[in-house]
């Protein structure tokens, strides 16, 4: 055992986290435009046809999960800004924002996925 004091922890001002945490919230739209463009791409490569909705396999699954990737970058970083600010309520709330989207895209794509087209 060291008699040496462990490091203290990196603690960020919370003016500064905050700003950084906001900035993440800020860059959410770019990250939703490639996660689009990144869902798009590989479905095309994979060779799935738009709005085929018949079953479920892992092409589909693999997408979502490329998609639900790029999207949560912005959450993820807003959430360690806010671990780091320690308990600062204006640093954490971007970062919640941010998971209730992606919540919203897991679910809305999983609908997409899930539920079959209203009859013509």
């Amino acid at each position: 055992m060291s008699t040496m004091p462990s490091p203290p922890r990196h603690r960020q001002s919370a003016p500064g986290a905050r700003r950084r945490a906001w900035l993440w919230f800020a860059s959410a739209p770019v990250f939703f435009v490639v996660a689009f463009a990144a869902g798009e791409g590989l479905s095309a490569l994979l060779g799935l046809v738009e709005g085929d909705v018949s079953r479920f396999t892992w092409r589909e699954l693999l997408v979502l999960v490329v998609a639900l990737s790029v999207v949560a970058v912005p959450a993820v970083g807003a959430r360690v800004v806010a671990r780091r600010a320690h308990g600062d309520v204006l640093t954490r709330l971007p970062g919640w924002i941010l998971v209730a989207l992606v919540l919203f895209f897991l679910v809305a794509n999983l609908v997409g996925f899930l539920v079959p087209p209203a009859p013509d």
